[in-house]
């Protein structure tokens, strides 16, 4: 059975544009969870972005937690995840607690 979505745990390293706002789609940011940088796509569109997360949790260095889809970029063939929701982490340890629930599952 294929996996329907993905968990990710980590730092925001980049966004574009660099100051998101809600009438900007796509929001592209990369998080590193410490085994790489994993690029991140939120398609706004005709949902509002409060049910996806706010856009303030995208702080560079902010420790997040994003929900998403594994898909393929179309023009250069690229993983990405397409975010389905995310949020900011209060948790400094919460990036450890991912790394153990992986690690518990593998």
């Amino acid at each position: 059975q294929p996996v329907a979505g993905f968990g990710v745990t980590g730092r925001r390293v980049s966004v574009h544009p660099r100051v998101p706002s809600p009438r900007d789609s796509p929001i592209s940011f990369t998080i590193d969870d410490g085994t790489g940088l994993i690029e991140c796509v939120l398609w706004c569109g005709r949902e509002a972005p409060e049910a996806k997360g706010s856009l303030k949790a995208l702080a560079l260095g902010a420790a997040l937690r994003v929900l998403g889809r594994v898909r393929r970029f179309e023009r250069t063939g690229a993983r990405q995840l397409c975010v389905d929701s995310f949020w900011a982490e209060a948790d400094c340890l919460s990036e450890c607690w991912h790394w153990e629930e992986g690690r518990r599952l593998w």
